[in-house]
């Protein structure tokens, strides 16, 4: 038996919902689970669905901040609602 090489894995979690993972690399799963937490290795992909029920502007990110500083990191935001605070502005939360 082979022993199987071990890629990083990515904790990326969607902020404040659950997600229901569809597929995983274009394969469908019969009975789709729930969670807040997927751990994402390279080259993996993932079609994940969530009810849009909770508004604000949410992070969807991987754990690992160096990974989030170098960009997998995205704002989730809803229509009509925005921020008061600026990247970088003198508003800033205490």
């Amino acid at each position: 038996m082979e022993k199987e090489e071990k890629k990083p894995r990515n904790p990326n979690r969607k902020s404040s919902h659950r997600v229901q993972v569809g597929s995983k690399n274009r394969t469908s799963y019969d009975n789709p689970i729930v969670i807040d937490l997927i751990h994402v290795r390279p080259g993996e992909e993932y079609v994940v669905y969530f009810e849009a029920d909770n508004k604000g502007e949410w992070l969807f990110h991987c754990h690992d901040n160096n990974h989030a500083d170098l960009g997998m990191i995205t704002v989730v935001d809803y229509k009509g609602v925005y921020s008061p605070f600026e990247i970088g502005g003198e508003n800033q939360p205490e």
